[in-house]
């Protein structure tokens, strides 16, 4: 397997995402789950199939208004993926298993299905 040399840009944004993990991983390293509830809202996440995620946001009488439907990557001892694609077969299918078409409105046209 070959991989091309990164451009000078690619370079650059792969510097500043590692500059960037780093300091938030330095900064929180050292705070409890308590000290982060206390100070940032908590947001649930739930997977909803295995290496996808839904990450939830509530209202204040406690009902969800928003979820956002995400493959993230990953890197284990064995390999990693950062392919955040989702294919576009199965985005409707995650969807109404999130949340059943007999248990929604009908569709928005402000309905954010980002690539």
């Amino acid at each position: 397997m070959r991989f091309s040399p990164l451009s000078f840009s690619e370079r650059m944004a792969v510097l500043c995402s590692l500059v960037v993990v780093l300091f938030c991983t330095w900064n929180a390293a050292a705070q409890t789950k308590e000290q982060l509830g206390a100070k940032y809202k908590q947001i649930a996440t739930f997977e909803i199939q295995p290496g996808i995620v839904a990450f939830s946001m509530f209202s204040k009488d406690g009902n969800v208004c928003q979820i956002t439907i995400e493959k993230p990557g990953y890197v284990d001892a064995q390999h990693s993926d950062f392919d955040s694609t989702i294919p576009s077969g199965e985005v409707d299918g995650l969807v109404d298993e999130v949340v059943p078409p007999s248990e929604r409105g009908k569709r928005s046209k402000y309905l954010k299905i980002t690539p």
